[in-house]
C-alpha cells in the first residue's frame, strides 16, 4: 500500500478497479438519468399491478419484489449522479457501491419462485415438504449471501490489513459465484421438468405453460449473463490505476442496468402477475387445479 493511503483515516479509497469506474458528468449523468427514469417507470407499473391484484383479493407478491427492486435502482442511479459531482467523496462512493450490490437477488428470487410453480404443475414430487424446504433454504441463502457481500464491501473501505482484505476477496468470489449459479438454476430445473416422467398438467394462472417456460428461460439467460459477468470480473480484478476493458462504463450499463431493465419490463409486458398467480395458501398437489381465493383466470 502507498504511504499516502497508510496515513489516511478510513474510509479508504477503492484499491481495485470497479465496473463502471468513477462516474463523470459528460457520460454518466445523461445515461444514468435515462435509466433512473426507466426504473421509476418500472416501479410505478409494478406497484400499480400489485395494488390492482390486491383489490381483486389476489396476493401476487412478486410484483412487490419487482417494485422494491426498481425503486432501489432509482436510489442507486440518484447516488451515482450525485457521485459525478463529488468524485473524491469516498463515503458517497461507498453508498453508491452498496446500492449497486444490493437488490439484484430479488430478480433471481422471482425467477426461482416461477420455476418452482412450473415444476409443481408437472410433477407431484415437487409438492413434497423436502422439496419445498430446499427452495426455502435457497431463498434464505440469497439474503445471507447479500449480507455477506455488503459486509465485506463495506469492510474493504475501512481496513488496510492484507489478511482481512484476502478473506474479503474470498468471500466476494464465493458469493458472486453462488449468485451466478442461482441465476442459472431455473434453466437446468426446467430441463429436468421435461426429462422426468410427467403426470397430468396442473394448470395455473393464464396463458400457455410453454410461454411461461420460455419467459423464465429467457430471463434466466439474461440474469445469468449479468451475474456471470460480475463474477468473472471479480476473479480477474485489476488495480484502480490499471482497469481492464470489462471495467468500462459500457459494460457497467449493459451487463447491469441494461439487463435489469429488460427483465423488469418483460415481467410487466408479459403480465407475470396473471400468468404465474396461484390460489392463496397452496400446499399440496391439486391446490392449483381447485382454485379458490386469489386464483385465476381473471377476465379483462
Amino acid at each position: 500500500m502507498s504511504s499516502n493511503t497508510a496515513n489516511m483515516s478510513p474510509p479508504y479509497p477503492p484499491k481495485s478497479a470497479i465496473i463502471g469506474l468513477i462516474p463523470t458528468h459528460p457520460i454518466d449523468t445523461p445515461v444514468t438519468t435515462i435509466f433512473m427514469l426507466l426504473f421509476l417507470l418500472s416501479s410505478i407499473i409494478h406497484m400499480s399491478l400489485l395494488q390492482i391484484n390486491f383489490r381483486r383479493g389476489q396476493k401476487f407478491l412478486m410484483s412487490g419484489m419487482a417494485f422494491g427492486f426498481s425503486f432501489s435502482r432509482v436510489i442507486t442511479c440518484a447516488l451515482r449522479i450525485i457521485w459525478t459531482s463529488y468524485p473524491s467523496n469516498i463515503r458517497l462512493a461507498l453508498a453508491a457501491q452498496v446500492f449497486v450490490a444490493a437488490g439484484t437477488i430479488l430478480l433471481y428470487l422471482i425467477n426461482i419462485i416461477f420455476t418452482s410453480r412450473l415444476l409443481r404443475a408437472h410433477h407431484p414430487w415437487a409438492w413434497k415438504h423436502s422439496v419445498r424446504t430446499c427452495f426455502r433454504v435457497g431463498y434464505l441463502s440469497l439474503f445471507a449471501g447479500l449480507i455477506a457481500n455488503i459486509s465485506v464491501l463495506v469492510e474493504n473501505f475501512f481496513t488496510l490489513d492484507p489478511h482481512v482484505l484476502w478473506i474479503d476477496r474470498i468471500v466476494i468470489l464465493v458469493v458472486s459465484t453462488y449468485f451466478a449459479i442461482f441465476a442459472f438454476a431455473p434453466i437446468p430445473l426446467l430441463i429436468l421438468r421435461l426429462l422426468l416422467p410427467r403426470h397430468q398438467v396442473e394448470k395455473f394462472g393464464t396463458g400457455k405453460l410453454r410461454t411461461k417456460v420460455q419467459l423464465v428461460l429467457g430471463t434466466s439467460v439474461l440474469l445469468t449473463l449479468g451475474a456471470a459477468f460480475r463474477a468473472g470480473t471479480a476473479y480477474v480484478s485489476r488495480s484502480v490505476d490499471d482497469p481492464a476493458w470489462y471495467h468500462s462504463k459500457a459494460c457497467f450499463y449493459i451487463f447491469g442496468f441494461g439487463i435489469e431493465i429488460v427483465v423488469l419490463f418483460l415481467f410487466a409486458v408479459m403480465r407475470v402477475d396473471r400468468r404465474f398467480i396461484v390460489p392463496n395458501r397452496t400446499k399440496m398437489q391439486g391446490d392449483f387445479r381447485k382454485g379458490g381465493l386469489g386464483g385465476m383466470p381473471v377476465k379483462g
